[in-house]
Order: structure tokens, then sequence, then C-alpha cells
């Protein structure tokens, strides 16, 4: 399964914007989005962490020490969950902040169509912001490609309308789930070993080595009969080869059957290279 990040917004001292209905505030309902996101994780292949910022030693420090424990989960990406606030109740609508590199950005767009899908709330559109920016520092401080999603305005009627009921919030779980599991699938590989084709080159040829080697038993056992059958074959060698011939059929038998596995085997990989080369093609992965 592919890693994934989830970085709850806001610590438990400052805790970010408030619904208006609920009264809950973004660090407190987004820590319970974030259970849900890793409960249903496993469903989309993907595995899980939550991360929590930790008060103390100012908002720089906070960002910088939780995305060092993001690194050290080595993810294929992170989300940082918040909702927005405005004074102005019409405010409404979602969006999604991306870093701007390729990766960023194709998780972004993404997450941002599915959560638009799953909300019916009005679509802000994926902002690319700088590292200074409000929130900027959460997409610059790790290693992996990071997105902040903003699904709706907790000071909006219709942005908690929308989030209100746990099919709600599950669904809105879902909707990130899913965009994310797409976005990540389509990434490059970080390793040319990960390359389907590379993998199934070497089955083929593992496959072959084996059949190889058999097909080799086989032969070296005709060998033995031919000397042990000549007349000009010395008693003593006679002697002490003669123990070896007890074995040569069944052995023959099993090494012929395993050569023929092998090869058919060894052709099951020749097809799933070919297809492979489209897999990797297609996803522009190398």
């Amino acid at each position: 399964m592919k890693k994934l990040a989830i970085v709850v917004g806001h610590n438990s001292v400052s805790q970010g914007a408030i619904r208006i209905d609920t009264q809950e505030t973004e660090f407190v309902w987004n820590s319970r989005l974030a259970k849900l996101l890793k409960a249903n994780g496993e469903a989309f292949g993907l595995d899980i962490k939550i991360f929590h910022r930790i008060a103390g030693g100012g908002y720089a420090r906070e960002i910088a020490r939780v995305y060092d424990e993001v690194d050290r989960f080595k993810p294929e990406a992170s989300i940082e969950l918040h909702f927005n606030g405005s004074d102005n109740p019409s405010a409404s609508g979602s969006e999604v902040l991306s870093s701007g590199t390729a990766l960023s950005l194709r998780l972004a767009a993404a997450v941002q169509r599915e959560i638009v899908a799953s909300l019916g709330l009005r679509d802000r559109g994926v902002k690319t912001i700088g590292g200074k920016s409000r929130g900027g520092k959460s997409l610059y401080s790790g290693k992996a490609p990071a997105i902040l999603i903003e699904p709706f305005f907790g000071s909006s009627v219709r942005g908690t309308a929308a989030t209100d009921t746990d099919a709600e919030i599950k669904g809105l779980a879902l909707a990130v789930l899913s965009g994310a599991s797409e976005a990540i699938g389509a990434y490059p590989r970080k390793d040319i070993t990960e390359s389907r084709t590379l993998q199934a080159t070497a089955r083929q040829k593992t496959a072959i080595g084996g059949a190889v080697t058999a097909i080799g038993g086989v032969g070296f056992m005709q060998v033995i009969n031919s000397i042990l059958s000549s007349p000009s074959a010395s008693a003593e060698l006679v002697v002490a080869l003669q123990p070896l011939t007890s074995v040569f059929p069944e052995l023959s038998g099993i090494l012929s059957a395993v050569s023929a596995a092998l090869m058919i085997y060894s052709n099951m990989q020749a097809k799933n290279v070919d297809a492979a080369r489209i897999e990797d093609f297609g996803k522009e992965r190398r």
C-alpha cells in the first residue's frame, strides 16, 4: 500500500476557526475527520498515519517538527486538514491549497474535484501559494508532495449544513481518499526498481534460467547413460556410475516436468512484460 500522511491543522492550544453550528474548532472537527480517513484508507490502498502539531516554540517550529515526523514516515504525499472561516457569513465553497509542484498540483486537483462532488459547494478551485503565505509553510516543509484542504467555511450556513451529519462527514473522508488514491496511483515511480516492466522481465529471466538448468540435468543423465552403454567404457567407470542410474528414470521425469512448467510460466511472463510496458508508458513511468 502507498503511504499517506494526514496532518491535523492547528493544535490543542490554538485550535483555529470555529463552526457556527456545533462550536467545534478546526482542531477538534478535523481530528474526527482524520480518524475516518485512517479507518477507510486501506479500502483505497492507502496506509495512513495521523500527525498532530504539538504546541510550543511558535508556529514555524511547530510546523517544522510535525513535518520532520512526516518525513520519517516516508509517505507518497501529505494532506493537512483545515476548514475556512470568514467575517462574511455569505462566504462559502471548497478549495485546496498547493505548493505548485507538478505532483502537489496533481494531488490537489484530484482531491478538490472529489470534495466538490461530495459536498456540492461552490468550487473555489486549487490555489497555488508561496511559502510565506498563510498556510504556505505546511506545503514546503516536508519532502513529500503536500496539499492543504479547506472543504468548507465553518462560518457559513451552507458549509456547515453540508458537513453536519455522520454520512456527510464520512462522504467527505471518502472523497478525499478517492482523489488521493487516484493521484498517488498516477505518480511517477520513485525508483526504477518499481517499474512493472523490470519486475516482469526479472521473473521471466528466472523462469528461463530454471528451465535451462532442468534441461541441462536431463542432458547430463543422457550423457551418463551413453557412457555406460558404450563398449569402450572401463569396468571401473561402469561400477562407479552404475548407482546413479537407479534414480535416473524418476529424476528425469521430474526435471522434464519442471522444465516444461517453467517454460509455460516464462511465456506467461512474456505477456506480462508487454502489459507492463503499456502500463508504465501510460502512467509516464519508466
